[in-house]
């Protein structure tokens, strides 16, 4: 394999590359086949679906072999054939999407305008499907029955089953489709999840942050263990009173907090990849001149949390697109000028919540969202000098179990200022603990409510919290500065009489 060509895959966007959506459309150079991994001449192999239980990562169930077709697909090919584009044409035009950063997603949005593109392109990803992780001499190349000689570098890399082909021509005519099965990746091999959600491919570098914004950045920011030892030092210190200089940059960084998740929450539509709304907060972070505090730290991959879902919090954007029916929380934080800012909201995704409906699942997602929103609303209504710290925890639970739902205990809300979570730590159920709210403290109220019980579970990335029942979180957080009459929310929204953007929907207009 030519190292350079390799290096310069890796120098995309995504280092985990061949991704479907956002890999490169050049596929690279591919190695020579070792002959142990070939196998002996005389053995027939046979593509019907047996043998697909060979390769465990694909999902079968609902594939057949390309050579097995109905006649509804020989008159959709022989359509296809005699049309004026062929498949030349439907490769260039996918190609030529991705060469203007168009996603995959759209290309395939766009072939299944036509059917039988669509049908054509489907069958052409399924028989490579069929070979990949076979011990076959032939190419997986679509109709190829050539000798394979040569094999995928990236599925080596990744360590999947080994695509085979004839050679580099071969595998460049049928990169478009190969490289979909780059994000067939089982991200936590044998763990028991808990709910449907699934992780999928994820970035392996962290996004490129301008010197001039490094330079004011977080001391966590430029530590290769992402630790940030002053924020160690201040747990369980005394929490701290802001004057007016602090309370002024505050106050700033609180509004461009806010501008940030509202960009995020713009871009969360059905066929977006969470991924791709990382970019957006991380674009317009730095557009503002702002360092996305998330990123590094303690190493966290991304420059926002997303939790779809199950996801209680601190999920990391992947090449998952978002459905409809979806829940998501977008989590943002932002520094600027020595000072964080902290707050996310849950949004429904897709038309199916846009209207009255009598489906129970998405009625209980509705309620949950809004009930948590509830909750955040009472708690906040409640902060001022005075009064205590345990009644914010002792609102927020009435009004979840009133729901049927039940308050996550595991997580809470902390103070902000020049540092990221400080003291207090804001309980989010009913507690006992002693403290007393006092003007000039600045802490966020997040609290996480869960569809059925609060118990969760961490995947194995160290970061994901997930309920331990699979069943739905919502998730909404402000920043509040507690003033001599009450609070102030620092990152209320300007829109909507500061209304959470899920009630832009048309359900609440009516």
């Amino acid at each position: 394999m030519e190292n350079e060509e390799l290096e310069f895959i890796s120098k995309e966007e995504f280092n985990i590359t061949g991704m479907s959506d956002l890999g490169s459309a050049t596929p690279p150079t591919l190695i020579d086949l070792d002959d142990s991994m070939m196998a002996p001449e005389h053995i027939q192999i046979d593509t019907t679906i047996g043998n697909y239980k060979q390769n465990p990562k694909v999902d079968t169930s609902y594939r057949r072999n390309i050579e097995q077709k109905t006649p509804q697909d020989e008159e959709s090919i022989e359509t296809f054939k005699k049309s004026q584009l062929g498949l030349k044409d439907l490769t260039e035009r996918i190609m030529e999407l991705e060469r203007t950063k168009e996603t995959y997603q759209k290309a395939i949005i766009y072939c299944k305008k036509n059917v039988i593109l669509f049908k054509l392109l489907k069958l052409m990803i399924e028989s490579q499907e069929s070979l990949i992780g076979v011990k076959s001499t032939i190419c997986i190349g679509f109709h190829c029955n050539k000798k394979a000689t040569l094999q995928c570098p990236i599925c080596l890399k990744m360590k999947l089953p080994v695509a085979k082909f004839c050679g580099q021509q071969c595998f460049k005519s049928n990169w478009i489709q190969h490289k979909i099965l780059h994000t067939n990746v089982d991200v936590f091999k044998n763990y028991q999840f808990s709910g449907s959600l699934r992780p999928s491919v994820r970035r392996t570098a962290l996004r490129k942050v301008p010197d001039s914004i490094l330079e004011t950045a977080p001391v966590y920011a430029k530590r290769k263990d992402g630790m940030d030892l002053v924020e160690e030092k201040a747990k369980g210190g005394p929490i701290r009173i802001l004057n007016e200089t602090e309370i002024g940059k505050m106050k700033i960084v609180g509004r461009l907090a806010r501008a940030v998740l509202d960009a995020g929450l713009k871009a969360a539509k059905v066929g977006v990849t969470t991924e791709e709304i990382d970019k957006v907060v991380h674009e317009k972070s730095i557009e503002l001149n702002c360092y996305p505090s998330p990123l590094n730290y303690y190493n966290f991959p991304a420059s926002v949390c997303t939790s779809v879902n199950e996801v209680i919090c601190h999920g990391i954007p992947d090449a998952r697109a978002l459905v409809d029916g979806d829940l998501l929380n977008i989590d943002v934080t932002v520094h600027y000028d020595g000072f964080h800012g902290d707050l996310n909201e849950t949004i429904l995704i897709g038309d199916k919540y846009s209207s009255k409906t009598d489906d129970k699942f998405l009625n209980r997602g509705r309620n949950l969202v809004e009930t948590t929103y509830k909750c955040i609303s009472a708690a906040i209504g409640i902060v001022k000098p005075g009064a205590k710290f345990c009644d914010i925890g002792k609102t927020i639970e009435k009004i979840a179990n009133l729901k049927g739902f039940s308050v996550v205990k595991s997580y809470c809300g902390h103070g902000i200022h020049s540092l990221f979570h400080a003291p207090p730590n804001i309980a989010h159920f009913a507690n006992n603990k002693p403290g007393i709210i006092k003007a000039g403290m600045c802490f966020t109220i997040e609290p996480m409510i869960n569809e059925g019980s609060h118990y969760d579970n961490i995947w194995p990335d160290d970061w994901t919290a997930v309920t331990a029942d699979g069943k739905r979180s919502a998730q909404f957080e402000q920043t509040l500065l507690v003033t001599e009459t009450g609070c102030e929310i620092l990152t209320l929204r300007q829109e909507n009489n500061g209304k959470p953007h899920f009630m832009d929907s048309d359900y609440y207009k009516y």
